[in-house]
C-alpha cells in the first residue's frame, strides 16, 4: 500500500464531503478542505446498473436529499435527477470536466467487451459515447472517483459468469488505462445511504 500525503488525504476527505459528506460529526472539519465555493462539483455517471444505489442515496434521511443538493454539493449531472438531457447534459459534463476540481461518482459496472459498445452515455457529433471511454476521460481530470455499489466497485451482478459484456469494476478499468486518480470503493447492493452520505 502506498503512502498518502496530508494534502492528498485532505483531497480525499473533500471528495467524500463532495459526494455527500462522511458524517454530521466530521462535516465541519472536512468541509474546510473543500473548494472555496463551499459546494464541490459532482458528476454522477451510471454504467451497467439497476439504479439501486441512486435510489438508496435518494432515500437518505440525515442529511436529506434537499440539504445535500442545496447546501452540501453542486450536482452538475445525474442521469435520474438532472433536468439536463441530450446535448445540454453533455455540455454540462464537458464544462465541469474542463473547469476541473470535480468529483466523479460512478454507479454500475463497466462493460469492456467489443470496445465497451454495450453501454453508451449519450452522443457527440452524431457518434455514441461509450461509457468506458467517458469514464476514463472524466476520471483523468477528477479529484477523486467514488465507485458506489458492488457493481461499480467489483463488477457485481453484471460481471457474473458468463459475463457476456466483459463487465469490470471501475478501479480495475482505470488501472488498466493507467489512470492515477484515487478511487474510493463503497460496495453494497445497494449501498446503504449512511455508508455514502454519513
Amino acid at each position: 500500500m502506498s503512502q498518502i500525503s496530508r494534502r492528498d488525504f485532505l483531497k480525499l476527505c473533500a471528495g467524500s464531503v463532495a459526494a455527500v459528506s462522511l458524517s454530521q460529526l466530521l462535516f465541519p472539519e472536512l468541509a474546510k478542505a473543500a473548494p472555496a465555493s463551499g459546494k464541490p462539483p459532482v458528476i454522477w455517471l451510471q454504467g451497467a446498473s439497476c439504479t439501486g444505489c441512486s435510489i438508496s442515496v435518494l432515500n437518505s434521511g440525515q442529511p436529506g436529499m434537499k440539504e445535500i443538493l442545496t447546501e452540501i454539493i453542486d450536482l452538475k449531472f445525474h442521469p435520474n435527477v438532472s433536468a439536463a438531457a441530450g446535448e445540454l447534459a453533455m455540455r454540462v459534463i464537458d464544462e465541469t470536466k474542463d473547469a476541473g476540481k470535480f468529483y466523479l461518482v460512478v454507479e454500475g459496472a463497466v462493460p469492456t467487451k467489443d470496445g465497451g459498445i454495450y453501454c453508451t452515455v449519450g452522443e457527440k457529433n452524431g457518434q455514441h459515447v461509450i461509457f468506458k471511454d467517458r469514464l476514463i476521460e472524466l476520471a483523468e481530470k477528477a479529484e477523486a472517483v467514488i465507485a458506489i455499489g458492488t457493481c461499480a466497485s467489483y463488477g457485481g451482478v453484471p460481471a457474473a459468469d458468463p459475463n457476456p459484456t466483459g463487465c469490470k469494476g471501475v478501479q480495475a478499468v482505470l488501472e488498466e488505462a493507467g489512470v492515477q486518480t484515487p478511487v474510493v470503493n463503497v460496495p453494497g447492493c445497494p449501498t446503504h445511504p449512511d455508508w455514502f452520505v454519513g
